[in-house]
Order: C-alpha cells, then sequence, then structure tokens
C-alpha cells in the first residue's frame, strides 16, 4: 500500500549555478548594508524543491566568499576558460567589494558620530560658559527683588539653552545630509566602476576561451 505521507522537503544544495543566482542577488540587494535583505534574497530563490532562507544565503554567501580569498581564487583561474566559473569569479570579486565598502562606512560613521559628539560638548561648554553669570552681573542683579532675579535668569538661562540645542541639531542635521549624499555618490561611481572592470574582464575571458577554442579546432 503506497504511503501517503508527504515527501520531506530537503536543504538546499547549492550547485554551481545556484551559486550564481545566489551572487547576483546579492550584488543587486547589497544584504550588507540592510541584513534585512537576507531573507528578501532567499525567499527569491526558495522553491518547492530549493529551500533556502535568509541564514542559509547569507551563510552560503560568507563560505563563497572565504573559499574565494583562501585559495579557490587560483582554482578559478585555472577553469576561467568555463564561463559558468567566469561569471561567478567576477561576482564574488563584486561581492567582495560591496561587503568591504560597507565596512568602511561603518568605521567612517564611527569616526564622524565621535567628531560630531565632541563638537556637540565643545559647543554646550561654550554655551554654559556665556550662560554663567559674571561677578558684575551679580552685584547688579543684588538690587532687584531676589525671586525677580531668579524668575528671570532662569527664563533666560532656558531660553538660550533652547536655542543652543536647536543649533546643534541643525548642525548635526547638515553633517548627515552631507555625508549621505557623499556616500550616495561614491557609491554609484564605484558600482560603476565596477560593472565596467566585470564587463571588461568578461570580454577578455571571452576572448581566451574563443582563442582556446580555435586552436583545439585546428588540433
Amino acid at each position: 500500500m503506497a504511503s501517503c505521507t508527504p515527501a520531506r522537503k530537503k536543504q538546499a544544495r547549492f550547485s554551481m549555478a545556484d551559486d550564481i543566482k545566489l551572487l547576483r542577488e546579492v550584488t543587486l540587494d547589497n544584504p550588507f548594508r540592510n541584513k534585512g535583505k537576507w531573507i528578501e534574497i532567499g525567499e527569491k530563490l526558495s522553491t518547492t524543491t530549493f529551500l533556502i532562507d535568509g541564514r542559509r544565503a547569507r551563510e552560503r554567501t560568507n563560505l563563497l566568499i572565504t573559499q574565494f580569498k583562501k585559495d579557490n581564487r587560483e582554482n578559478l583561474k585555472k577553469s576561467s576558460i568555463n564561463e559558468e566559473y567566469s561569471e561567478r569569479e567576477s561576482l564574488l570579486e563584486e561581492v567582495i567589494g560591496l561587503m568591504e565598502e560597507e565596512e568602511r562606512k561603518k568605521d567612517a560613521d564611527k569616526e564622524k558620530t565621535a567628531s560630531l559628539e565632541k563638537a556637540s560638548l565643545d559647543i554646550r561648554k561654550r554655551a554654559l560658559e556665556t550662560l554663567t553669570p559674571t561677578k558684575d552681573c551679580d552685584a547688579e542683579e543684588a538690587i532687584r527683588p531676589k525671586k525677580s532675579k531668579s524668575s528671570n535668569n532662569f527664563l533666560s538661562y532656558l531660553q538660550e539653552k533652547k536655542e543652543v540645542e536647536m543649533e546643534i541639531r541643525k548642525e548635526a542635521m547638515e553633517m548627515k545630509k552631507q555625508q549621505l549624499q557623499f556616500e550616495r555618490e561614491k557609491f554609484e561611481l564605484e558600482k560603476n566602476e565596477r560593472r565596467q572592470r566585470m564587463d571588461i574582464e568578461r570580454q577578455e575571458k571571452m576572448m581566451i576561451f574563443e582563442m582556446f577554442r580555435k586552436l583545439a579546432d585546428k588540433n
């Protein structure tokens, strides 16, 4: 009697073609910038017979990167006349470039945040020094009723404190805006450069492949 138990879904085992599909999605979505993109990549690639989630996509990508950096680079070069290997090599180089770029951005953001915090502290310090009453002011204010003097000083302090904080926020927003604009322009420039480099490499490898093919035909 035939069993009615549904077939168990197997975990995805990556082929060369699967690796290429994965790396293409990684270059398009750049999950190194937004980790949530790994989930989307897993959903795009997953089918009823090829199960893959965000974690599996990330782990496979990291494994490919590790192998490529360690010793797979030479193996791929030896097989560069194979179009599949050639494309995977180019995609891995682009993926590694994206990953390293995001790491550099994170380091730069930390430095900029530290500089911004230091600048904010300096502004607050100067503001407090400005708001601290001098001895001459104290002598003049002593003539007024104590309650009125305290009330006026407190209101004045709050007003100036508010203005200083608004100025700090304004400067911080402007710095962030300039930083984001710079990063967008830099990312687009590097992306175009990577695309151009990949196109050139593909053309060169196809020329080599064609040359080997012609030599093989002659023999």
